[in-house]
C-alpha cells in the first residue's frame, strides 16, 4: 500500500473519529488495543510453537511491575515513539503517514522481548505491537491536531492502561 493511499484512510478515520467525545476517543482506541492484543494472543496458543518454553518470567517485586509496565514504560514510551517523531516528522511530505509507520515500526522492533529466540511467537508479537504503536501514533496525531486534549498524557494513559490489563493476565 503506497503512503498516499494509506494517508487518504488516516483522514477519513480521522474524520469521523475526531467528532467523538474525549471519553469515548480514549475508549474506542484502548478497545482495540485490547482487541488486536486478544487476537494475536489466540494465534500464538493456537500456534503453540514453543509457547509453553517461554512463559512470562516475573521474577521482580510487584511494586517495581507496577511502576515500570504501568506508570514509567508508557511515559518514556510515548515520548520517545509518538511525541518526539510527530515533532520531526510533520516538517516532511507524506506526513502524517510517515510518522505514522515510521514510529510504530520502531515501536515494534524495540519490544521484541529476545533476538535470541527469535521465532513465530516473536514475530506476531513485533507484528501486534507495531498495530498498537499505529493506534498510539494515530491517537496523537488527531489530538494534537484537535488541540483540546492533551496528546501525550492521552497517549500514556491508554498504554497505561493497556500494560496494566496485560500486566494483570500474566499475574494470573
Amino acid at each position: 500500500m503506497k503512503i498516499n493511499s494509506a494517508s487518504k484512510y488516516l483522514v477519513k478515520y480521522r474524520t469521523w473519529v475526531i467528532k467523538l467525545n474525549y471519553p469515548c476517543f480514549i475508549l474506542l482506541h484502548l478497545s482495540l488495543c485490547i482487541i488486536i492484543t486478544i487476537i494475536f494472543t489466540g494465534i500464538m496458543y493456537l500456534i503453540k510453537t514453543d509457547f509453553e518454553k517461554y512463559p512470562v518470567n516475573i521474577n521482580v517485586p510487584i511494586f517495581f511491575l507496577i511502576a515500570w509496565s504501568i506508570i514509567l514504560a508508557p511515559i518514556l514510551e510515548t515520548l520517545i515513539f509518538q511525541k518526539l517523531p510527530y515533532k520531526f516528522f510533520r516538517r516532511f511530505k507524506g506526513f502524517p503517514a510517515n510518522y505514522i509507520f515510521i514510529s510504530s515500526f520502531i515501536f515494534g522492533i524495540v519490544h521484541v522481548s529476545s533476538f535470541y529466540n527469535f521465532n513465530v511467537i516473536s514475530v506476531l508479537n513485533i507484528i501486534r505491537t507495531i498495530l498498537i504503536g499505529v493506534i498510539f501514533a494515530f491517537m496523537y496525531y488527531v489530538l494534537y491536531k484537535k488541540g483540546k486534549e492533551n496528546p501525550f498524557w492521552s497517549v500514556v494513559l491508554v498504554h497505561a492502561l493497556l500494560n496494566a490489563s496485560s500486566s494483570l493476565y500474566d499475574l494470573f
